[in-house]
């Protein structure tokens, strides 16, 4: 998936990611999204089609900060389980300094009938999951990291502990600092891919 958004259209996107996060996402409507930017409502349907479009727009700005992340991450040069950490540490960066994705990502029950919305999620987790295994994997071929579980479970079961812990901060409406707080979960991690690795 390539994003093509205007400079204009990524104004009106962190306007709304603005609203999101001040109001919740049930607030954020067209209207109030113009007002906001100074805009008459017919102005702004030329940039966004509805809410829905506003939305995905956001998304697509949270999947262009992710595949800048996985690119940063690569041109570092970092060992296998330094990239998986990195990956980790990064993640967790992106999402506590933007609110809003956690606020648009979570709410399953409000893209239950969006299937483009909730498609472009799962590529999202399709991208992380992808680039954790082929890290994962290769550490597995330097025997960095242990073997006798395959690759793709080891994503799963980071992917899903670090989903568990955005999801409670999230409920917890963001009461405690995430990147503390992921810390030590992101130490055990790495210890999980270290246990048992085979010796070759």
């Amino acid at each position: 998936m390539e994003t093509k958004l205007t400079d204009r259209q990524r104004e009106i996107l962190m306007s709304a990611i603005e609203i999101i996060s001040e109001h919740g996402l049930e607030k954020l409507t067209i209207k109030r999204l113009a007002h906001e930017m100074g805009f008459s409502e017919p102005a702004l349907y030329r940039h966004f089609r509805n809410k829905m479009s506003v939305l995905n727009g956001i998304l697509d700005l949270f999947y262009d900060e992710t595949m800048k992340m996985h690119e940063e991450i690569n041109e570092r040069g970092l060992s296998p389980c330094d990239c998986v950490r990195s990956f980790l540490m990064d993640h967790i960066k992106l999402v506590s300094t933007n609110k809003t994705y956690a606020t648009v990502i979570f709410s399953e029950e409000f893209f239950k009938k969006k299937a483009f919305l909730s498609n472009v999620i799962t590529e999202i987790i399709d991208k992380n999951k992808a680039f954790l295994s082929k890290s994962i994997i290769k550490g597995q071929k330097l025997s960095e990291i242990r073997s006798d579980i395959p690759p793709d479970h080891l994503a799963l079961i980071i992917l899903g502990s670090i989903r568990l812990l955005i999801k409670k901060w999230y409920n917890d409406n963001f009461s405690f600092d995430l990147e503390r707080e992921s810390g030590n979960l992101i130490n055990s991690l790495i210890l999980i891919l270290l246990k048992n690795k085979s010796k070759k």
